[in-house]
């Protein structure tokens, strides 16, 4: 079981519109997220979670908590990019399964 990169895209697209952010409005699976040249902020990351969780459940079915402490404990953040973004929800996916 899986999703794909859109759904998340969609979730990034929506806050961009929210936040008036053409980088979140045109934003690729590469476009980063969060850091100095990303375009999240931290309530901007609370948003992105709370709607990625409801829409994967919506999706699959399956109920994920995309970061809880171990998510905010990586080496690497999940978060950089939508790509990373897709493949730890697919991870966290495949291991409720």
């Amino acid at each position: 079981m899986s999703i794909s990169v859109d759904l998340v895209l969609e979730a990034i697209n929506e806050i961009g519109e929210e936040r008036e952010s053409s980088l979140l409005t045109e934003a690729s699976e590469t476009t980063l997220l969060i850091g100095d040249e990303g375009g999240l902020d931290s309530l901007s990351i609370v948003n992105l979670t709370v709607d990625l969780e409801e829409r994967v459940f919506e999706e699959t079915g399956v109920d994920i908590v995309i970061a809880d402490d171990s998510t905010m404990s990586m080496r690497t953040t999940p978060f950089r990019s939508a790509k990373k973004l897709t493949d730890h929800i697919n991870k966290l996916l495949n291991a409720a399964s």
